[in-house]
């Protein structure tokens, strides 16, 4: 893997944050929303000014990847879980995102962000961990699997007038 550096993102780089997790989200799921739909959502989810919320945030954990020219090339996002599943214990955590640059899946990135927060849910002291991942998307599925996550739940994650269908996986921290 090149050299990169890992760190907690600044508020200066939340413009640039932000950006790349709306390239991300487009990339991968772009395609399956109307235009004016995926814009509205992009606008709620994906902007500056929600960047700089989840960084000074306190009870959120995110880090970002940086190439040695300073662009980011994976983020990963956590905190306190928001997926609709009960029953769970009352100290969970919830792996809200983990994205990495197309030209960086499979070169590890995404394990050693995904290590970084499982370090951080152990550190909270968290039982389980939580994410939702869409149905079809086959490779995060199977790369939580391999991290021992197993599917306990689905939902239905609304992007305007679409409905996606989630899974919700669960990993146990406690052994």
């Amino acid at each position: 893997m090149k050299e990169m550096e890992i760190r907690r993102p600044r508020l200066e780089d939340a413009p640039s944050l932000a950006q790349f997790a709306a390239a991300r989200f487009c990339d991968t799921f772009g395609h399956l929303y109307d235009s004016d739909d995926l814009q509205e959502h992009l606008e709620q989810k994906y902007t500056a000014d929600v960047f700089k919320e989840y960084i000074l945030e306190s009870e959120m954990f995110l880090v970002a990847a940086f190439a040695e020219n300073g662009e980011i090339v994976g983020y990963a996002k956590a905190g306190n879980v928001e997926v609709p599943f009960e029953p769970r214990d009352e100290n969970c955590k919830e792996l809200h995102r983990l994205y990495v640059r197309d030209d960086m899946k499979g070169t590890g990135l995404g394990l050693k962000l995904y290590q970084l927060v499982l370090d951080y849910a152990k550190s909270e002291k968290a039982s389980e961990l939580y994410l939702g991942v869409w149905a079809e998307n086959a490779r995060a599925i199977a790369f939580y699997t391999r991290q021992g996550f197993e599917i306990v739940g689905k939902y239905l994650y609304q992007v305007g007038q679409t409905f996606d269908d989630e899974r919700i996986m669960r990993l146990n921290l406690v052994k």
